[in-house]
């Protein structure tokens, strides 16, 4: 079967709509799915993410912190790192209300992931440069959302294997872990999601809660097979 370069990750030729994601065996073994970001034909912003970190001397496997505002800006996040294969670790961002106790607390994430770089909105990357004065921090802040799309880059090819991402716990039951996912993981409970509820590209979708809870309930099965969110 005729297969498309799709950054990160590989696909059935054709499989790709509009700039959502989706699933595509490799060589017919459902044993081995990977992601699709976008067919990557035209300039995008996925790509942008990915070759930003890239330029900033982020290498293959290294851990990036992923925390927005409220908003699908996250989404080009996530997947622009998974398409240089960079790992994104998702937490929920500082609350701007109450920095002096969660800015400590999201270090403390950054830290133990050994990232560099957190991502985020261009707006919500000033409030953090400018806490820089008053907290102690080690990560260094990028907005992704004023990137001029890109069509050149060229991403790398990705394992099942491979850690996906990063999902820190919410810390109710004690102290917040890492949890790492893999690509098989992430997609294998897509799949199930899909195969449970007829999900699939016609399929229209309510999201409640910052799109990272996509990632923990179950919502990707949604985003990877390109259903539409309302």
């Amino acid at each position: 079967m005729a297969r498309a370069q799709v950054g990160a990750f590989c696909m059935p030729e054709g499989a790709v709509r509009g700039n959502c994601a989706c699933l595509g065996s490799k060589d017919g073994n459902e044993g081995l799915w990977t992601l699709g970001a976008t067919a990557m034909t035209a300039p995008h912003p996925l790509p942008a993410v990915a070759k930003m970190l890239i330029e900033k001397e982020c290498s293959r496997g290294d851990r990036v912190m992923i925390a927005y505002p409220f908003g699908l800006e996250f989404l080009a996040g996530m997947f622009g790192c998974m398409r240089a294969g960079i790992i994104p670790c998702s937490i929920y961002p500082p609350n701007p209300s109450k920095l002096s106790s969660d800015i400590p607390k999201f270090e403390k994430f950054a830290r133990d992931a050994g990232a560099k770089f957190a991502l985020s909105t261009a707006n919500f990357m000033w409030l953090m440069r400018g806490a820089k004065i008053f907290y102690s921090m080690s990560v260094r802040w990028l907005a992704t959302d004023k990137l001029l799309p890109v069509a050149d880059f060229e991403g790398v090819e990705i394992d099942p294997e491979d850690i996906g991402f990063i999902q820190y716990t919410s810390g109710s039951t004690g102290t917040p872990k890492g949890v790492m996912i893999s690509h098989r993981s992430l997609l294998m409970n897509a799949k199930t999601i899909a195969h449970m509820t007829g999900a699939n590209m016609d399929t229209t979708a309510a999201m409640c809660g910052h799109p990272s809870n996509c990632t923990v309930v179950g919502a990707s099965a949604c985003l990877f097979l390109q259903s539409r969110f309302a």
